[in-house]
């Protein structure tokens, strides 16, 4: 016999449901608020990806070239300059004009856009999401688990990509669209609108083209269905309008091309396609994978044991087939339910569209060998709109279905938060990171260098900016390069790439640790520290 609840127990669950909206708004707050402290104090390290965009900069205030890097090419003999495209300048570029727009310095600059990014990237989620079948509990839980998750909080800490601005720009981009769908009103300046939010977006990030692109193949699904629903009734002015909704985005991407990406590679080129049943297997899984669960950080828990797991392949791509077998059974159970909201849900067509688009992706990606990875912020876009649909399906689901997805969510928080814990215990650490010491880019964190160290870095720098302030730099350490307080331009390069014979006839600054084992010929010493030599080339 079942339990019944009485009058007062169905009041004060009532009561509890009323509340939970506000009550979960003020805990978003919360987290937000927090976070921005976090960022203030501690600062975010800058490194990998997010480095090089620092040294491009560096060296264009320094007079040289916009988003390049030098490099010596033709054996390591002649100087070169390469267009910056594996990732988008806005990584680098957006936190250097914030820091100018608010007078701050690029590390207070990051942690200003990424609580920008979080708050109203939270307000804009659940205004799209108004057009969902969803009640807005659901929504705001779903937003609170989001903003614990690892790939969220380890911008306010550690700062290689610009993918949490997109927490904001991805429901931004929605929301501008919903806002003209029909693209008769206000025709040409929702043109000029949306040409100058995709031109944005792919200056944020270049893996904003990948949501961009499903969202406006959407748009023409959308158009279609709508037509066939009014029997071709629409008169062809009001149609025509509505097509050329996708207009800005296809200029845009024609500009960004021309401009930008034709120019170098990225990380989506590869070393050729090799069509195989593994390979398909393995980017149906990924792209699932992240598509349905990188919210919570399960494709970060994935990456750092996939490694591990190739030393029992076949039996990795048994396991990857299992999963899909598994997702495509609960895919036709809830067959109806699907196909239900598919025609009452505007929300969760868009979602299922996209989510399908960036499974196509990663299936496109392993067959070329990209050299994407497959971390969570890459799914940042999709995975923060699939997820409060799980949450719901979850919701209804039955007892087992509930208490896994608890356990799931529960171990994803506290991944989350420990890591974040664990960053800021470590890496606020003299011996862990030292603080950028370059005049126009400083305020943030640079990783693995010893107080000892930075202390060397600062007598190099006297000597360069006394004897040496027009020659280039040299270095295989690019993080020790924001440690010199120096316009000088830099080049990083590889211990086997440092050049012997440099045919231009200028002197050169080679900057190298004791440690590394380079060959000096053409090179001769003019300061020697503990840790490191300073040369200057013959």
């Amino acid at each position: 016999m079942g339990l019944k609840m009485n009058s007062g127990e169905k009041y004060l669950l009532l009561r509890v449901i009323k509340k939970a909206p506000s009550t979960l708004i003020i805990c978003i707050g919360l987290i937000c608020a927090v976070y921005l402290i976090i960022g203030l104090i501690y600062r975010p390290i800058i490194f990998n990806d997010a480095i090089h965009g620092y040294i491009s900069l560096h060296n264009y205030l320094a007079g040289g070239g916009w988003n390049k890097l030098l490099y010596f090419n033709n054996n390591a003999s002649e100087l070169d300059s390469q267009n910056l495209t594996w990732r988008a300048p806005g990584q680098y570029e957006l936190p250097y004009l914030t820091a100018k727009l608010f007078n701050c310095n690029i590390g207070v600059a990051i942690s200003i856009l990424s609580f920008i990014s979080i708050t109203c990237g939270s307000y804009f989620y659940c205004k799209i999401f108004e057009i969902s079948s969803l009640p807005k509990s659901i929504i705001l839980i779903a937003l609170l688990i989001l903003l614990l998750q690892r790939f969220i909080n380890i911008s306010f800490i550690l700062f290689s990509s610009s993918d949490l601005f997109l927490f904001l720009y991805t429901p931004l981009y929605v929301y501008t669209y919903l806002k003209a769908k029909d693209g008769v009103k206000y025709y040409w300046l929702n043109l000029i609108a949306f040409l100058f939010i995709n031109l944005l977006g792919l200056f944020i990030k270049n893996g904003f083209l990948l949501f961009s692109t499903a969202y406006n193949f959407y748009l023409i699904i959308d158009l279609v269905l709508a037509y066939r629903k009014s029997k071709k009734q629409i008169a062809i002015i009001p149609l025509i309008k509505r097509a050329t909704i996708i207009a800005p985005y296809l200029i845009s991407v024609v500009l960004v091309y021309w401009f930008f990406l034709r120019l170098g590679s990225n990380p989506t080129s590869g070393a050729g396609f090799l069509i195989n049943f593994p390979s398909l297997v393995s980017g149906a899984f990924q792209g699932s994978l992240g598509v349905f669960f990188s919210a919570l950080s399960v494709t970060a828990v994935y990456g750092n044991v996939q490694g591990k797991l190739t030393s029992i392949n076949p039996y990795v791509t048994v396991l990857m087939l299992l999963f899909l077998v598994i997702l495509a059974f609960l895919i036709y159970q809830n067959r109806r339910n699907i196909k239900t909201m598919l025609k009452t849900d505007g929300m969760f067509r868009l979602i299922f569209i996209i989510s399908i688009m960036y499974i196509i992706y990663w299936i496109v990606f392993t067959l070329k060998q990209s050299y994407i990875s497959n971390e969570d912020r890459l799914f940042l876009p999709v995975t923060i709109l699939v997820f409060p649909y799980l949450i719901n399906y979850t919701l209804k689901a039955n007892k087992f279905v509930k208490y896994v997805a608890f356990v799931i969510i529960f171990l994803s928080v506290v991944y989350g938060g420990s890591t974040m814990y664990y960053r800021i215990i470590t890496y606020s650490s003299d011996s862990m990171s030292a603080n950028s010491a370059d005049n126009e880019l400083n305020g943030f964190k640079l990783f693995t260098h010893q107080t000892n160290e930075v202390a060397q870095l600062n007598v190099i720098s006297r000597i360069i900016s006394k004897s040496y302030q027009n020659e280039k730099i040299i270095t295989t350490d690019p993080d020790g390069l924001f440690l010199l307080n120096l316009k000088n331009q830099y080049i990083t390069t590889g211990t086997v790439n440092i050049p012997v014979v440099i045919r231009d006839h200028k002197k050169y600054l080679l900057l190298v640790s004791k440690t590394e084992k380079v060959n000096l010929e053409g090179w001769r010493s003019v300061y020697t520290s503990d840790n490191y030599v300073l040369y200057l080339s013959n």
